[in-house]
């Protein structure tokens, strides 16, 4: 399944495609990977993609999606501009891993908001090591980008769990 990303929330870029690839190029544990990875950064360049210092931030080793479509297995196509005459492929087809549930909503009775994966509250420390995993630059940015809450899913192409 298409899997599609933002390249820009508000004014800022998210680096988000860049953040996958830094994840995968990290990962990649054989020679002709690595080669096979080289070649989506260079064809992304192409794209206005993988320009700058983006391999020195924290990766992007999963994403968040409303709803409950994705089942370990799936094929996963990383891509910007979906559905569009635009679209381009950034990454190359990987199988998800596994999924979590998640939740992030504003409190009934704490102040603020509360994350929850698979059922169970994350501590504000947690919270923001999910919010870096995810590609956010800071736990104030995943604030903003969730303000109005989710509920889903987290899809992951790595071994990590929560």
């Amino acid at each position: 399944m298409i899997l599609g990303f933002k390249t820009m929330h508000g004014r800022r870029a998210t680096l988000f495609p860049e953040k996958i690839m830094h994840g995968l190029l990290n990962a990649a544990k054989k020679e002709f990977e690595l080669a096979a990875l080289l070649q989506f950064v260079e064809e992304g360049g192409k794209h206005g993609l993988f320009q700058g210092a983006w391999r020195k931030g924290h990766p992007k080793l999963h994403t968040f999606r409303t709803g409950k479509r994705w089942k370990a297995g799936d094929a996963i196509h990383f891509a910007i501009r979906a559905r569009t005459k635009k679209y381009f492929q950034f990454a190359p087809v990987m199988r998800v891993k596994s999924v979590q549930d998640i939740e992030i909503r504003k409190s009934d009775s704490l102040p603020g908001t509360i994350v929850k994966v698979d059922g169970r509250i994350l501590s504000e420390a947690e919270v923001e090591q999910v919010a870096l995993n995810d590609g956010f630059h800071s736990l104030m940015h995943f604030w903003v980008y969730f303000e109005d809450g989710l509920q889903g899913q987290i899809v992951h192409w790595t071994d990590l769990k929560y």
